[in-house]
């Protein structure tokens, strides 16, 4: 079968996929999707249904990872979690700091750009999607 890159627009952005995330990545296949994020600057996999363990191993491969904020749901583990359930199952405050928090992420913003050396992307993937 073998990886296949479907541009999502003339400008930027492709559709990645041919390969496993949760299979691992061959060498070959890593520098294709890192060739690709090059040329892109933006790349969606779809139909890769990954655990926190699965998307680590495929991120690390890529790169260093960083730590989440302190005080964020995950904190200190290697995902952050951009969500309004809390890890006991209830739903944040709306009007509490950690919901204003997530509400930002909404606007435009690139992650890490304030440190020194600054990310060189983020992998995101969704895994609970509301019905509305």
């Amino acid at each position: 079968m073998g990886l296949r890159v479907e541009p999502l627009t003339p400008v930027f952005g492709a559709r990645v996929s041919g390969f496993s995330i949760r299979d691992g990545v061959d060498e070959a296949t890593l520098a294709q999707i890192e060739a690709a994020f090059e040329a892109y600057s933006v790349l969606h996999f779809p139909d890769q249904p990954v655990d926190d363990d699965a998307q680590i191993a495929f991120s690390e491969r890529l790169g260093l990872l960083e730590s989440t904020l302190p005080g964020a749901v995950g904190a200190g583990s290697k995902v952050a979690r951009i969500t309004n359930v809390m890890p006991d199952g209830t739903l944040k405050d709306p009007n509490g700091h950690q919901a204003l928090f997530t509400r930002a992420n909404i606007f435009w913003h690139t992650d890490s750009s304030f440190k020194p050396v600054p990310a060189k992307a983020s992998l995101l993937s969704v895994r609970r999607i509301p019905s509305s």
